[in-house]
């Protein structure tokens, strides 16, 4: 982009979906507004028909409005270089980033449950036939294919950004009431190891 963009990004205040998108801008020291909105206000704004799709994150760039939280990390990524140029690279980065969004999935109609209703169909989700596990086995495939602790590549990608984010603050780090902390250190110890490191190079690198 020609001229340096004003940007305003629109999310709550905790990690998720947003914080790949954080770590991208801090990372690649894009100035942006992190706009933190409740709960009340998210109801309300949703309500006056402001997010296109009814969801958040969104990105304000210069008054316009844009959505998709892959899509969103992946304009941050482009701005801080850290989207690969090399196709078969940048395919393997989307493809990651798309099954971190297929392992939340499952997760999204348990958060409306009463506690003992959520925690046992999050149990199943984690199960080894269930579909959080077998997403996270194959994230963990792809990353021990990669040969080095990044995810894609020698160097950091929004791929790690996305992993640091969604499992190293979320599903990973015992955030999800019904999934024990230490499921992922038990079942996937390697790829459990590189996460713990993403997520530090991620949040000092963002420094």
């Amino acid at each position: 982009m020609s001229t340096e963009p004003k940007i305003v990004l629109t999310y709550f205040g905790f990690p998720g979906r947003g914080q790949s998108i954080r770590f991208a801008f801090r990372i690649g020291k894009i100035p942006f507004e992190d706009r933190h909105i409740d709960f009340p206000t998210f109801g309300k704004e949703k309500a006056e028909g402001k997010f296109p799709l009814g969801s958040i994150p969104v990105l304000d760039i210069n008054g316009q409005r844009y959505c998709e939280s892959n899509s969103l990390t992946r304009f941050a990524g482009k701005l801080a270089n850290l989207y690969p140029h090399c196709p078969l690279q940048a395919l393997r980065v989307d493809e990651i980033m798309d099954m971190v969004e297929d392992l939340m999935s499952p997760l999204g109609p348990t958060f409306a449950m009463a506690p003992a209703d959520r925690d046992a169909a999050r149990l199943k989700l984690i199960a080894s036939d269930g579909a959080v596990f077998k997403i996270m086995a194959v994230l963990a495939k792809r990353q021990k294919e990669n040969g080095n602790d990044r995810m894609v590549g020698r160097h950091l990608t929004i791929a790690d950004c996305k992993i640091a984010a969604m499992i190293g603050m979320g599903i990973g780090s015992g955030a999800f009431d019904g999934i024990p902390k230490t499921w992922l250190s038990e079942q996937f110890p390697e790829f459990a190891a590189v996460v713990v490191k993403l997520l530090a190079d991620v949040e000092a690198a963002a420094k």
